[in-house]
């Protein structure tokens, strides 16, 4: 017969609370690359004033798993020849612009090669949205992208190929050669896959002119935030699963108060 041992289920309250607990990255403050890219004009502006919350208890899972192969990946990368010598930057803070009324913006790139110009980004996803991404980007031969609107993930494609832009527009106002951006993604739902063979990576010619629009739609933003715009008067964009949410919770809590009336003073 199975016995509870409060002890017991302090000791792995304590162990999981650790492994748990918001990383340096969770903590800032001020926004990096990763969310300026964000399409949805409603959403960045909630990124902005402090206000956008992940209304879940306790750590996400999937950020979580991509944590810890990023710390794997850094470690291994940094021990080995290339990554001994320079040749390899790896996990490299740089600093993106300065934005007037808000400060510094930074971010941390995965891995630059410093002799081939490539930016090179992890991403741990599922094999559904690697699928997905990988059929929403399309490479043309003239070196642009395009991306597939009616795809259910082209905002996420936009927001990696936004963070990866600022990113070799950093490396390069760092005075680096800067070539490509690499986006390598594994997937997290893996069984027998190995590496490289499950690895699948989708290559962008680095475009210093789709950094400086990205950073000009983020001060525009910024400065309506600044000047008291309210939540409401910033467009939420059609495929953004946050304000969908929102819009179902609204349209839920508005039907429950038509059914039962509201509530008595007092």
């Amino acid at each position: 017969m199975l016995s509870f041992d409060i002890q017991g289920a302090r000791a792995i309250d304590e162990v999981v609370g650790i492994v748990s607990a918001p990383s340096r990255r969770d903590k800032q403050k001020h926004l990096g690359p990763s969310e300026i890219g964000e399409v949805c004009d409603r959403c960045l502006s909630d990124r902005i004033r402090g206000a956008y919350k992940d209304e879940r208890e306790g750590a996400p899972l999937a950020p979580l798993i991509g944590t810890a192969f990023h710390a794997l990946a850094e470690q291994r990368l940094k021990e080995s020849p290339a990554g001994r010598s320079g040749l390899l930057q790896v996990e490299k803070r740089v600093k993106v612009a300065d934005v007037e009324g808000y400060g510094e913006i930074i971010g941390t790139v995965d891995v630059f090669n410093t002799a081939t110009g490539d930016v090179m980004d992890w991403k741990v996803l599922s094999k559904a949205r690697i699928a997905a991404l990988s059929r929403c980007i399309h490479a043309r031969l003239d070196g642009t992208v395009l991306m597939d609107r009616t795809s259910r993930t082209w905002e996420t494609a936009w927001k990696y190929y936004v963070q990866m832009m600022l990113y070799c527009y950093g490396l390069s106002r760092d005075g680096y050669e800067v070539r490509r951006a690499n986006l390598l993604m594994l997937p997290r739902d893996a069984t027998t896959d190995v590496l490289p063979g499950s690895l699948r990576t989708i290559t962008f010619p680095y475009r210093p002119q789709a950094a400086e629009a990205a950073l000009a739609r983020f001060s525009e933003i910024l400065d309506l935030v600044r000047r008291g715009g309210e939540p409401e008067s910033f467009e939420s964009s059609d495929g953004c699963y946050t304000c969908g949410r929102r819009k179902r919770e609204e349209r839920n809590n508005l039907a429950m108060l038509e059914l039962w009336g509201p509530r008595p003073a007092g």
